[in-house]
């Protein structure tokens, strides 16, 4: 594994504002295709209840309770043998099986 390769091991999502916070967004295949050629393994991770603690029309976090937040690490994805698409189905799989069903879409 190149030191790029190693340094390129975490790609993030992006924050949903308005109606679709908390909601599970399209994925963008760039992560994918690095995993791919790099040859790491994906580790898909599901948050939750993230939208009530970071509210969109917060500047910052609000902890109304406990146990608000859950984080859900799904099995490592090897990407040998798969294209970039089967990839980020596997993914978006992973993490929308996590997700309470009216956060499943946008």
């Amino acid at each position: 594994m190149t030191p790029r390769a190693r340094r390129s091991r975490r790609a993030g999502g992006e924050r949903a504002r308005g109606g679709l916070a908390g909601k599970l967004r399209e994925f963008k295949g760039g992560a994918f295709t690095i995993a791919r050629k790099a040859n790491v393994k994906i580790v898909p991770v599901t948050l939750t209840g993230n939208d009530v603690v970071f509210p969109a029309n917060a500047l910052m976090p609000i902890c109304p309770g406990k146990n608000l937040m859950k984080m859900v690490v799904h099995p490592p994805i090897d990407p040998a043998g798969k294209t970039d698409q089967e990839l980020l189905l596997a993914t978006q799989e992973a993490i929308r099986s996590a997700l309470p069903s009216d956060k499943q879409q946008a």
